[in-house]
């Protein structure tokens, strides 16, 4: 039964990926950590069992990532020791653009298609992660990691690649560095109830909605009366926030397992009592990230006018984000439909 288009474009997972709600995700999920604890004394092995898991996770999509992924990783580790050592504002400048020119040819790389190739999974929430080390260092609010491992590690984290919470990656950074010789019995207590709560929300109220309302109602609405078509549609608002937070739910105690804490996505959204107030509550992380590394980074801040005007140029670049993945996203459903 074809499911709602904008379900998949919140969360941007294709077909050929390991979705977090599959059991082969689980089986994955349980190799690596019990691999990643075994090694969790010594830092280098417990990095390259998670550096491991994160490619494999990708190589799903792709063999193609087992390329891509970790040249655009290494490329921006090299430029943010350039950005920390140089004090030459023009080179700094260079330096940083080249990372935004990497990390936005990658989103534009994996959205459109008439490129030679066609990358199946969507690098957008990757780039994001990746540019807060690069951008931080440049406004000099990190400092740079001297350790690979580490960085190949945050910047690709497998919880959060497909689609959040984008975490940046200087608050990442210290976690992998100081790997814990132990998981906290609290923090594992926390990531198997998050765990069972995102497939709850995913499979026992998302899943139930789409199969037995919305899908049918949105089909079909010649067949359905006017309120049958409201409530579908109150429904599948319902179904969106549950599909997205069931998925951010498993991101986040997928991340606890490994004893990395995760930011919160949401913020009961739909008790906001604005849509200013449901905008800092949806999808937290992507609102955090466009007003402090997009809006804050546009000119003219301490005028009158221009703040407003990089609001309009900020939400319509969110927009066109999500435009563009509401495309990629109903090409891939129209070819397997």
């Amino acid at each position: 039964m074809r499911p709602p288009l904008a379900a998949l474009v919140e969360l941007g997972v294709p077909a050929a990926s390991m979705s977090l709600f599959s059991s082969a995700y689980f089986v994955f999920l349980a190799t690596i950590f019990l691999f990643y604890w075994a090694g969790s004394r010594w830092r280098t092995p417990a990095l390259a069992v998670l550096v491991f898991g994160n490619y494999f996770f990708l190589a799903r999509g792709d063999l193609v990532y087992l390329a891509l992924i970790p040249a655009a990783s290494l490329t921006d580790y090299l430029l943010g020791a350039g950005l920390h050592r140089w004090k030459n504002a023009g080179l700094r400048r260079l330096l940083v653009l080249s990372s935004v020119a990497l990390n936005v040819g990658l989103i534009v790389a994996s959205k459109w298609a008439g490129l030679p190739w066609i990358l199946p999974i969507s690098l957008s929430f990757y780039a994001f992660q990746s540019l807060t080390y690069t951008l931080d260092i440049y406004r000099r609010d990190a400092k740079p990691t001297s350790s690979l491992l580490a960085h190949l590690t945050a910047v690709s984290l497998f919880p959060t690649v497909l689609a959040g919470p984008i975490t940046r990656v200087s608050s990442l950074l210290p976690q992998l560095e100081k790997a814990p010789k132990r998981l906290d019995p609290v923090d594992g207590g926390r990531a198997l109830f998050l765990i069972g709560l995102g497939l709850v929300k995913k499979l026992l109220i998302a899943d139930y909605l789409a199969e037995n309302l919305v899908t049918r109602v949105f089909d079909f609405p010649n067949l359905y009366t006017g309120f049958e078509a409201l409530v579908a549609v109150y429904c599948y608002a319902l179904q969106l926030y549950y599909d997205f937070s069931g998925y951010t739910d498993i991101a986040i105690g997928t991340g606890l397992l490994l004893g990395l804490k995760l930011p919160a996505n949401f913020n009961a959204p739909y008790s906001a009592v604005n849509i200013a107030d449901f905008w800092r509550r949806w999808h937290i992380t992507l609102s955090n990230w466009l007003r402090d590394y997009l809006y804050f980074s546009l000119p003219g801040q301490r005028t009158r006018v221009w703040p407003y005007v990089n609001l309009v140029v900020t939400m319509a670049l969110g927009g066109l984000w999500h435009r563009s993945e509401e495309r990629r996203v109903g090409k891939e459903c129209r070819s397997r439909w």
